[in-house]
């Protein structure tokens, strides 16, 4: 899924905070949509999803923290940042006690808001993966029961089988490097020559693709990698 289809909702009263985080976002690949206040916030929630929520902590009457609940109750997976002008830690244990993820000072440089945002999405991602199957054509892919449907048949996923078709879905449909898929994968095990990939790639292909020899999910990137066609 791409980043543009997650929508990110900027809450607080500054005007000019709201719109640098928007504008930042849209050039960069992401979607944002902002509120003003917090009940504001509340009636987009009731009428639309929303991926992640950024929230001006320094809004009063304690709106701040009880937004952080509503967003809780709702969905307790949606990730949650609190920003603000105040660069006291007690502000920020504020914060972090209601139950954030994360917490910014508005002097945080708009690249490494965008990095950390597109790390929390990959992330509530990941989970979204692994909670509902997806269809890659014909063929329906269970990550949380590792289980691969095809023509009414199941087949296990292995171990690092998973790892590889869970990265590649995270990735919605660009390239992955072999070396990267290696790192995640694999992690601190020994590494594997990237000839192991291809291999582990054909066991794949052999299970989702209806014809392996002209595979339609699961492609070679020529000189990177693989991707997958969702």
């Amino acid at each position: 899924m791409p980043y543009r289809d997650l929508p990110i909702l900027v809450v607080g009263g500054d005007a000019r905070s709201r719109h640098a985080f928007l504008e930042y976002f849209q050039r960069n690949g992401l979607f944002g949509i902002e509120a003003e206040s917090c009940s504001d916030a509340m009636k987009i929630m009731t009428r639309r999803t929303v991926n992640m929520a950024i929230l001006d902590w320094d809004l009063p009457d304690n709106d701040a923290a009880h937004f952080a609940s509503f967003v809780r109750s709702t969905d307790p997976l949606i990730p949650i940042i609190g920003y603000s002008e105040d660069n006291k830690l007690d502000k920020e244990i504020e914060a972090m006690s209601h139950g954030i993820d994360d917490f910014w000072h508005t002097s945080i440089p708009l690249i490494m808001a965008t990095m950390k945002c597109r790390a929390m999405l990959r992330r509530s991602m990941a989970i979204a993966l692994t909670e509902a199957p997806f269809q890659l054509g014909g063929v329906t892919i269970d990550l949380r029961k590792r289980l691969v449907w095809r023509d009414e048949m199941a087949t296990t996923l292995k171990e690092k089988e998973f790892g590889i078709i869970r990265t590649l879905a995270l990735e919605d449909g660009a390239p992955v490097r072999r070396e990267t898929l290696i790192a995640r994968v694999w992690g601190f095990d020994a590494p594997p020559a990237t000839r192991t990939v291809d291999n582990y790639i054909v066991s794949l292909r052999r299970k989702i693709e209806h014809d392996p020899s002209e595979p339609q999910f699961l492609l070679t990137v020529g000189g990177i990698g693989y991707r997958l066609n969702l």
